[in-house]
């Protein structure tokens, strides 16, 4: 299984950005399960 995040944000760079957040805590259940994730 394979699992691809693709990230928007409107916050501009160095800020925080909660999209990201999400993505990633929704990448590591993923990896959890046995997917190879990749984040962009």
């Amino acid at each position: 299984m394979r699992a691809l995040a693709l990230v928007c944000t409107l916050n501009a760079s160095p800020a925080p950005s909660s999209s990201q957040h999400l993505a990633e805590q929704v990448m590591d259940q993923a990896q959890d399960e046995g997917a190879n994730s990749m984040s962009n």
